[in-house]
């Protein structure tokens, strides 16, 4: 990545980063740091990697067990699933690697949403993303 694009992620505050004692360097010293870590994503960074409609489904097509409702779309539910905000599980309870649809027929398993799903969907009730 450039160091254009890293400073304007900075400035947005998508990102920071860490000494390698796990102190959190200025956005000026991050740019320069040449210790041994790696970018870190902020929650609000998390946010804005989502398109709408995930964002959508994210906050406002769960139910109250944190399984999305029929309404959102395997793209989708694969999208959030694929950033680790949604998960497939089985009549058990046991998390499973996809939907376990055979393309054929439609998915065995049903989207729950993740508890880091849960802790992006909270950023919904944040003043600065209303």
């Amino acid at each position: 990545m450039t160091s254009r694009v890293l400073k304007a992620m900075l400035d947005a505050g998508f990102i920071y980063r860490e000494d390698s004692d796990g102190y959190r360097l200025s956005d000026a010293e991050a740019l320069v740091y040449t210790g041994n870590t790696t970018w870190r994503i902020t929650w609000a960074g998390r946010r804005a990697a989502l398109s709408a409609a995930q964002w959508r489904d994210l906050t406002e097509r769960v139910d109250a067990s944190g399984a999305f409702t029929t309404k959102v779309h395997w793209v989708t539910r694969n999208g959030l699933a694929e950033l680790g905000l949604a998960e497939y599980r089985d009549d058990q309870g046991a998390v499973q690697p996809d939907d376990g649809g055979s393309g054929v027929h439609g998915p065995r398993f049903q989207a729950f949403r993740t508890e880091l799903g849960c802790r992006v969907a909270q950023l919904a009730e944040a003043d600065e993303f209303k």
